[in-house]
């Protein structure tokens, strides 16, 4: 049948929604979320005060990979993987997500606001609105009579998602 991917084909991740259950990712745990919300601010921060530039951030990360000692949430935009991670921890399964070039030098984007696009249980989308009010994001999409739902989170501040991420670890507590 066309279209189908032979055995041993490998499958393709990358592409527009090409990873939609972000693989390899799954809930870190709020340990290790706040972690990762500690090293993400200090990377924005250090790119923003110009101590390292996100190419460099992205090549140290590329080398940890490959070295077999990198985390899996290096596959995420700078600016992003708090939030992604801390919605896994919600319950949401958000699928695609971009920077949208947050960061100087950083031209690679198709997105021209940053945001993240995920699925969730009614609940969980319960919980994303309530932090998203209180975080200065944006919210566009369905809840759905069987239970599932697709929303966008979207910001004009990449560091709307900090607090965003912030808010949903506070729902977690």
């Amino acid at each position: 049948m066309e279209g189908l991917l032979e055995e041993d084909e490998p499958l393709e991740l990358d592409g527009i929604g090409g990873n939609r259950q972000f693989a390899p990712l799954d809930a870190l745990g709020v340990d290790k979320l706040r972690e990762l919300g500690i090293i993400e601010s200090q990377n924005m921060h250090d790119i923003e005060e110009g101590h390292i530039t996100i190419t460099e951030l992205y090549e140290r990360e590329h080398q940890a990979i490959s070295d077999g000692i990198g985390e899996p949430h290096m596959i995420l935009d700078l600016g992003l993987r708090y939030v992604v991670m801390a919605l896994f921890e919600v319950g949401a399964h958000p699928f695609s997500s971009c920077n949208a070039g947050s960061f100087p030098d950083d031209n690679r984007h198709a997105e021209s606001y940053p945001l993240v696009a995920m699925y969730g249980n009614n609940d969980a989308i319960s919980i994303i609105k309530w932090a998203a009010e209180r975080s200065g994001c944006g919210l566009y999409g369905t809840e759905d009579p069987t239970g599932m739902g697709a929303l966008v989170l979207y910001s004009n501040n990449i560091r709307n998602f900090t607090r965003m991420a912030g808010q949903l670890l506070h729902s977690l507590d």
